[in-house]
C-alpha cells in the first residue's frame, strides 16, 4: 500500500514546553521538519519524493505559511489527537495516512515500512512495544473515518477506545532490527531535548 499521505500531528497545546514545540529547533531545523524527514525517508524512493503528499495537522495555520507543506486544522476543536486524525483522514486524497507526532524525532523510518507490511486487511496498524501502544505513530485507512466521527460526537476521545469496533493490527516492534527502547520517546519539555 503506497497510496498514502504522510501526516505530522502538531496540534498539541505544548503546555509543558512553554511555547509551540513543533517550531522549536532540533538538529538545526524545526522539530516538525525532523518528523517530515522521517516520513519522506519511509514513504518515498528517489524518483517519487516530489509526489508524496504531506499534511501537518495543526490549529496554528499561520505558523506554516513559510513552509511548503499543507496545514489542516481540526474540524472538531479542542478534542485532542483523535480530532487531528479525523481531520487528516478527511483531508487526505489517498486511501490511508501514515501518522507521526511532531515531537518524536527518534522514530526510525523503517517503522513505517514494517507497519505497511502488516497493514493488509486492517483498518489501522498500531505499533506496540511491551504493554505500550503508540497510536500516534500508526497507519489509518479511510475506513476509520465514520467510527472516529461517531466517537468524537459521543465524547469518546481516546484513540484506542475509538478503535475498538475496528479491525486493528497491534504490531509488536520489539523483535525488529530498527527497534530501540527510546524510539517512541517524545519531547514534552525543553529539558527532554538531548544536548
Amino acid at each position: 500500500m503506497r497510496n498514502i499521505t504522510g501526516v505530522i500531528l502538531a496540534g498539541g497545546k505544548s503546555s509543558r514546553f512553554g511555547r509551540d514545540k513543533c517550531l522549536h529547533y532540533y538538529k538545526g531545523i524545526p522539530l516538525f521538519m525532523n518528523s517530515l524527514e522521517i516520513l519522506k525517508k519511509a514513504l518515498t524512493t528517489g524518483d517519487n519524493e516530489s509526489s508524496l503528499s504531506i499534511i501537518v495537522s495543526t490549529n496554528n495555520l499561520s505558523a506554516f505559511r513559510e513552509y511548503n507543506i499543507r496545514p489542516v486544522s481540526d474540524i472538531y476543536k479542542n478534542t485532542g489527537p483523535l480530532a487531528g486524525l479525523h481531520s487528516a483522514l478527511t483531508a487526505a486524497a489517498t486511501e490511508a495516512i501514515a501518522v507521526i507526532p511532531c515531537d518524536t524525532p527518534f522514530i526510525h523510518p523503517d517503522l513505517y515500512n514494517f507497519l505497511l507490511k502488516n497493514s493488509g486487511g486492517f483498518d489501522a496498524v498500531i505499533p506496540t512495544h511491551g504493554k505500550y501502544s503508540e497510536p500516534l505513530c500508526g497507519i489509518y485507512r479511510k475506513s476509520c473515518l465514520i467510527q472516529f466521527e461517531k466517537a468524537i460526537r459521543e465524547g469518546q476521545l481516546k484513540i484506542l477506545d475509538a478503535l475498538n469496533p475496528l479491525k486493528v493490527n497491534f504490531a509488536d516492534t520489539r523483535g525488529e532490527w530498527f527497534y530501540s527502547p527510546d524510539m517512541f520517546h517524545n519531547i514534552n519539555r525543553i529539558s527532554d531535548i538531548p544536548s
